[in-house]
């Protein structure tokens, strides 16, 4: 118990020194790295906090076997001479006993049972409002059908099968899904280019595997719940994410079509 409470508080502070780095070098990783290298920087801020997970093992535990009430003659049967006497003294020292025991609370398995409920919670309401919230998509959305998307993802070499649906409540394009991925697109009108830039930054956002990137922070910042830094790993992954999807989608484009596609990007989040 005390190992594991031990390893979490140092991998917090490690964790902790090395995003607090990584925030104060920020603008000159942004100017000299590229968005691949933003991402993994923030990916091992992340894993940070999980390492060494060895320490988590004690090394003795086979616990040790006490018998506070029997002597080490245990096989001997002596009746003593006053057995009221031995039984209010035996009464007495159950009763000092508890009192410690009660005194003695152990706070280190309240502290534990604290953290691991509150961990639980936060993966709970995470997953289970994901699922409420593709539940919504779902029903409010349809699949349709496109070859412009079927090229892009052959493309991006992206064997398995991605669904495209059009939804109704949804202002800009997105991407669900880990194991049953589906692109949602607003019911509006979009440009053929637009829908070229589109598409092709939600499947390479899959091509990254993104969003399994994002899931296993997601579990980082459920066990580190109580850390804030935790949370800005998070928060600026997502947006080494954002940079290293955009660079990968206009690597081939001439200065035009890297103007078209930031607009086409930039005016559907402005309406997010």
């Amino acid at each position: 118990m005390t190992d594991i409470l031990r390893t979490l508080l140092f991998l917090n502070i490690q964790g902790s020194v090395l995003v607090i780095l990584l925030l104060l070098l920020k603008r000159v990783i942004q100017k000299s790295f590229s968005g691949r290298a933003q991402r993994r920087l923030w990916l091992l801020a992340a894993v940070v906090f999980l390492l060494p997970v060895w320490n988590l093992v004690p090394e003795n535990t086979a616990p040790n076997i006490i018998l506070p009430y029997y002597s080490e003659n245990i096989f001997t049967y002596e009746t003593p001479g006053n057995t009221a006497a031995v039984w209010e003294t035996q009464d007495e020292k159950l009763v000092a006993d508890m009192d410690a025991s009660v005194e003695n609370i152990d706070y280190r398995l309240i502290v534990l049972s604290v953290w691991g409920a509150v961990a639980g919670l936060f993966l709970l309401f995470n997953i289970g409002g994901y699922a409420i919230f593709l539940i919504k998509k779902r029903r409010k959305s349809e699949n349709i059908t496109d070859d412009k998307f079927s090229a892009i993802l052959q493309s991006l070499d992206i064997k398995i099968k991605i669904r495209l649906r059009q939804c109704d409540d949804v202002d800009s394009p997105m991407l669900t899904g880990v194991f049953y991925p589906v692109v949602y697109i607003p019911r509006k009108s979009l440009t053929e280019n637009e829908l070229t830039h589109v598409y092709s930054h939600e499947l390479t956002h899959y091509k990254h595997k993104d969003l399994l990137i994002k899931w296993f922070v997601c579990v980082i910042n459920a066990i580190n719940w109580f850390n804030p830094f935790v949370y800005l790993v998070m928060k600026n992954l997502n947006e080494a994410c954002e940079i290293y999807c955009d660079e990968a989608v206009t690597k081939n484009m001439d200065d035009e079509g890297k103007k078209q596609y930031m607009n086409t990007i930039l005016n559907l989040v402005a309406k997010k």
